[in-house]
This record gives structure tokens, C-alpha cells and sequence, in this order.
């Protein structure tokens, strides 16, 4: 860490060409970055982030022509500042986002807001800035400078598709950066029922940190190294161990018309059967253990939002997962997979009228099999919806189509 420090001193004391000179006072929150997620060379970032300590939150470079813009400033005085200023030019409307937070004790939930503002400096087109705000504590939490050889302009993609996400806060995984031209790019060459197929799976897919955009989610991987995730969650998760285990576990979704939802319509059944039935009566009718008792209360509370197809978004979602990770783990080929997938995405497009209606179905019947299984009900759904929003882009007000 000693030297970190050191190296951080050197670098941010730089001189960058027609900008001040970098000197936040504490150096422990410096970060240097060389990104390639743009079409023109190499761009280097230099990032300022809040302290754990309130006091040692340093001003900003003299970029704010000397407004005295200091970390942990509200957004609102922060941008109405930056707005009145004749240097910078804003290069694209403000990204916002949730992202929810569950206490260690998986009881709590804590909804936080954010927003990325960005801006160009005029006397310098080369170079860019960003800010971070969470608009609940800490106010403006990180503070970044972008350059490149190619001089920027407002609206261009590589601020539509912001390259930069706030990551672990750890020492070691302080950003997220990402490609997204190659991912924009692997999206667009896959034909329309490989995108259903990497969309309808996406929620576990990328809970697993796997890639998103490509039908085999762990394209550069060797399906029998070790290192394999979609191996190990087959293995772990599902006691599949070879291709023939794998074969079989499809064998038994056809079977038996899915996997949690036949059990979900024996449930959603016994109101039918018993109209007027508490859970607790229909339990003590049918002999039903304390598992079966507590998941009829929640079926109960969900039947109607579910309606006629159940935990059809859930099954056939994991289904579709499931082969993927087969891709991977070399089990099934794609061409093999493809055609497996294909009447399940037919039927999940028959069903639901939109992606917010099918997660919104998905997320439900996650909550059954946590509740199943003696997990947090509410931090599982959460997390399936977080896994999922993190690739949408301003999602409070984007075109359903484009979603």
C-alpha cells in the first residue's frame, strides 16, 4: 500500500496539457486506469473518490474555475455550478439508476439512487469529465478525469453507453470497465432468436458473472479446466457430472413440463379445491409439511399477479440457462442448443407482452424457490432484479422496444 501511495503521488502530481494541475490531498484514493472500451487509442482516467473519513474529502482540480466543488457536495449545487460555467460543454443527459442494498442480516433493504453527469472541457476537447452522485448520503462520491487523442463530442456513443460503472468498493475492484463496444458489437451479430436466448437467461447468466452478449457464456474458456463456472454451477447446483447427467436433467424438464412449476400448480390447486380454505386449514386437510405450509402462503399472496402461467417465466428462464452452461461446459453443442431453445423462447414470447412482464414473473418465482429452500425471500428477488437492471441504460424511462 506504501508504494501505491508513492506511485499515486507521481502520477497525479503530472502536469496534464491544458488543464490544472492534479493534487487531491490524499493519495490513498487515487486511482490511474487504461481503458480500451472506445474505438480510438488508449484512454487513461484518473479517479477521485470520498474517503472513509469525512474530514480528509479533498476539493477538486481547479477544472470548476475556482467554485470550490469538493466531494460529498449535493448534486443539485453541484450541477447548477458546473451548468453556468462557459468551459465545459455537457456531453449527455444525466444516467441515472437504483441499486439496492441488503443488510448482513438479509432483513433490510435499502434502496440507493445515482447519477452520472458528464461534461466536456471546451478549452480542451481531448479531455472529459465525470461525476458520480448518490443522491441519498454521500452526495458527490467520485469525480473522474477521461482523456483520449480524439477529441470528444456531446451525445457521441461513448457517453450513451458510459464505459464506466461504480464497482466494488474495495482497494482492488474500485471500477467496472467495460468493453461495450465489443459488447455492442457481439450483440448485434447474433441473429434474433440467439438474442431471445441470451435475454430470457440473462438474470442468472449475469448473477454468475458470465458473458451476457454471447450463447456460449464462457466463450474462451475450456469447458473441462477447472476454472469452468458453468461446469461448476451444473455440478453444484443441479448434480450433473457428465453429458449424460446433463441429458437427463432435459429429459426430465420435458417430462414433467418444467421443474418448479408443476409443483407451483399442486400448490395454486388447493385453493381451487378448497375454496374459502385458509393456508393453515388446507394444511391440516392435506397433511402438509411446515415447507409445503409456508410456501402456500405465498402462493396465495401471488396467485393472481402470476394469473394462468404460473412460474412459466422462471422454468423455462432457468431452462434456458441451463443450456447455456451446457454450451459451456461442453455438454450439448450449439446448434443443439439452439434447437432446444427455440419453442421454449416461442412460448415465452406468446406469453408474456413485454421484458418488464416477464421479469416481473421471473422475479416472483425466484422468491418460491428461495422461500423453498430456506432462503431470504426478498434478497433473492432483489438480487435477480439487480442482476438484470445493470444492463439497462436509464431504465426508468427506456423505450420498451429498446429494453
Amino acid at each position: 500500500m506504501f508504494l501505491l501511495c508513492l506511485l499515486c503521488q507521481a502520477v497525479f502530481s503530472e502536469e496534464v496539457s491544458g488543464l490544472p494541475y492534479w493534487n487531491p490531498k490524499i493519495s490513498s484514493t487515487e486511482f490511474i486506469y487504461e481503458t480500451k472500451g472506445n474505438e480510438y487509442e488508449t484512454t487513461r482516467m484518473r479517479v477521485s473518490c470520498i474517503a472513509q473519513s469525512k474530514i480528509c474529502d479533498p476539493y477538486l482540480p481547479n477544472v470548476f474555475a475556482g467554485q470550490k466543488i469538493k466531494l460529498r457536495d449535493k448534486e443539485a449545487d453541484v450541477i447548477a455550478k458546473l451548468d453556468s460555467l462557459n468551459h465545459l460543454e455537457r456531453a449527455a443527459d444525466p444516467v441515472r439508476w437504483t441499486q439496492d442494498f441488503v443488510s448482513p442480516d438479509e432483513v433490510k433493504i435499502k434502496c440507493r439512487h445515482y447519477s452520472l453527469h458528464s461534461y466536456i472541457l471546451k478549452n480542451n476537447p481531448t479531455s472529459c469529465i465525470f461525476l458520480y452522485f448518490s443522491n441519498d448520503e454521500n452526495g458527490l462520491e467520485r469525480f473522474c478525469l477521461v482523456r483520449r487523442e480524439i477529441p470528444f463530442t456531446a451525445g457521441e456513443e461513448f457517453f450513451l453507453y458510459p464505459n464506466l460503472y461504480p464497482g466494488d468498493m474495495g482497494l482492488n475492484h474500485l471500477w467496472y470497465v467495460n468493453d461495450w463496444k465489443k459488447e455492442i458489437s457481439a450483440w448485434n451479430s447474433l441473429t434474433e432468436y440467439e438474442q431471445y436466448f441470451c435475454m430470457l437467461s440473462l438474470p442468472l447468466i449475469s448473477g454468475n458473472l458470465l458473458e451476457a452478449f454471447s450463447v456460449n457464456p464462457e466463450p474462451d474458456q475450456n469447458p473441462f479446466d477447472d476454472t469452468c463456472n458453468s461446469r461448476d454451477r451444473l455440478e453444484g447446483g443441479w448434480g450433473c457430472h457428465s453429458k449424460e447427467d446433463f441429458i437427463e436433467l432435459l429429459e426430465r424438464f420435458h417430462e414433467h413440463g418444467g421443474w418448479h412449476g408443476p409443483w407451483y400448480k399442486r400448490l395454486r390447486q388447493y385453493f381451487d379445491t378448497y375454496p374459502g380454505k385458509s393456508p393453515e386449514e388446507i394444511s391440516a386437510i392435506e397433511c402438509l409439511g411446515v415447507g409445503n405450509t409456508t410456501c402456500l402462503y405465498f402462493v396465495m399472496q401471488m396467485k393472481e399477479k402470476l394469473g394462468e402461467h404460473g412460474l412459466l417465466a422462471w422454468d423455462y428462464g432457468r431452462f434456458l440457462t441451463v443450456l447455456r452452461w451446457g454450451i459451456a461446459a461442453g455438454w450439448i453443442s450449439e446448434q443443439s442448443a439452439m434447437q432446444e431453445a427455440r419453442p421454449i423462447i416461442d412460448e415465452l414470447l406468446a406469453c408474456y407482452d413485454s421484458w418488464e412482464d416477464y421479469l416481473a414473473h421471473y422475479v416472483i418465482g425466484r422468491g418460491l424457490f428461495a422461500l423453498d429452500d430456506y432462503y431470504s425471500v426478498r434478497s433473492y428477488e432483489y438480487q435477480a432484479l439487480l442482476d438484470t437492471y445493470k444492463y439497462a441504460r436509464n431504465y426508468e424511462n427506456v423505450d420498451k422496444t429498446h429494453s
